[in-house]
C-alpha cells in the first residue's frame, strides 16, 4: 500500500539519525596506527571497545571510543577519561576516583616506558569501566570492565615494585670503598630459552642452551647473572606471574647444577608484562614464553 507523503516524512527522521550514528568506527578501522607501542596498543584497545559498543547499538559510545582510537593511532598521547567527563553515579565516584589516582601514579613513575602494552590495556579497561558505570544498568558488564582494570593494574604495580627493589637495596647498602679503575668493558651476552605452553619444564634443547650459557659465564668469570622469566598473554594475569616465577626458578636450578654459584644469580619474573612479540590478550606466542639469561 502506498504511503502518504506525511508518513514518509515521519519515518525519514530516525533513518537519517541512524545513518549518522556510529560513523566513526569505519573511519577508525581504516587508519594504520603509528607511534609508540603504548599508542598503538591504545589504538587497538579503543578500536575493540568501539566495535563492541557498535554491536550493542550504542553508537554514541562507539563513536567516542573510535575517536580516541583515531587520536592515539595518529601518534598522539591521551590519558584516561576524567571523572567529570561522564555522568557517573555518586555511589561509584569514590571507587573510580581512587582507581584513577593509582593508574596516573603508575604513569608518573614511568610505567608507560617499561610496560607500554600492559599500561595501555589498563587504561582502556578503566575507560570501559567508566562507560559501563555511566550507563549503570548492566552489572555484569560493569564488573567485567572493573575486574579487567584491577587485574591489569595489580600486575603493573607489581612490575614497578619489582623494578624499584634493586634501587632500594642499593640505597640501603653501606658505602663501599672507592672502586679500582674499571677494566676494559666486556660486551654482555644473553641466551633465550623458550618454553612449551603452560610449562616450566626444560626440554633437552633448553638444557643444552643452559649448559652453553653456564660455560660462557664460567669462562668470563661472571659474577652477576640475570635470569628473567616471561610468559605469553594466554591465560590469567596472576597465573602468568606465577608461571614466569617457576620458569625463572627452573633455569636458575639448571645453572646451579652446571656449577654456577647461587650467589651470582639474580632471578626475576614479569609474567606477561614484557612481551617480546606484542599480541592481543589471550594469544599464545612461543616468542613470549621465555627465560632470558644475561651477564
Amino acid at each position: 500500500m502506498a504511503k502518504s507523503p506525511r508518513f514518509l516524512a515521519v519515518i525519514s527522521v530516525p533513518l537519517f539519525l541512524a545513518a549518522c550514528s556510529g560513523m566513526q568506527l569505519g573511519k577508525a578501522e581504516k587508519i594504520e596506527p603509528i607511534g609508540t607501542l603504548y599508542q598503538v596498543s591504545l589504538y587497538k584497545g579503543y578500536l575493540e571497545q568501539a566495535r563492541m559498543e557498535f554491536a550493542e547499538a550504542d553508537y554514541a559510545d562507539s563513536d567516542r571510543f573510535a575517536d580516541r582510537a583515531m587520536f592515539v593511532g595518529a601518534g598522539n598521547n591521551i590519558g584516561p577519561e576524567g571523572l567529570n567527563s561522564r555522568d557517573i553515579p555518586s555511589s561509584a565516584r569514590a571507587d573510580l576516583r581512587d582507581a584513577r589516582i593509582r593508574l596516573t601514579a603508575l604513569m608518573g613513575q614511568g610505567a608507560i616506558d617499561h610496560i607500554p602494552a600492559l599500561m595501555a590495556r589498563t587504561q582502556v579497561a578503566f575507560d570501559c569501566w567508566m562507560q559501563e558505570q555511566e550507563e549503570n544498568f548492566q552489572s555484569a558488564d560493569i564488573a567485567a570492565c572493573r575486574g579487567q582494570f584491577f587485574g591489569a593494574l595489580t600486575s603493573a604495580e607489581e612490575f614497578m615494585d619489582r623494578l624499584r627493589r634493586p634501587a632500594a637495596m642499593v640505597a640501603e647498602a653501606k658505602p663501599e670503598p672507592a672502586p679500582a679503575p674499571a677494566p676494559a668493558a666486556v660486551k654482555p651476552v644473553s641466551f633465550t630459552i623458550y618454553f612449551e605452553t603452560n610449562s616450566d619444564r626444560l626440554t633437552p634443547a633448553n638444557a643444552a642452551t643452559v649448559r652453553k650459557a653456564a660455560g660462557q659465564a664460567k669462562a668470563r668469570g661472571a659474577t652477576n647473572i640475570m635470569v628473567v622469566g616471561h610468559t605469553d598473554r594466554a591465560g590469567d594475569i596472576r597465573s602468568n606471574i606465577k608461571l614466569s616465577d617457576r620458569r625463572a626458578a627452573s633455569v636458575k636450578r639448571a645453572l646451579m647444577a652446571e656449577g654456577i654459584s647461587e650467589s651470582t644469580i639474580t632471578a626475576e619474573s614479569y609474567g606477561e608484562a614484557q612481551p617480546a612479540q606484542p599480541t592481543q590478550d589471550g594469544v599464545a606466542s612461543v616468542f613470549n614464553r621465555r627465560v632470558m639469561i644475561s651477564f
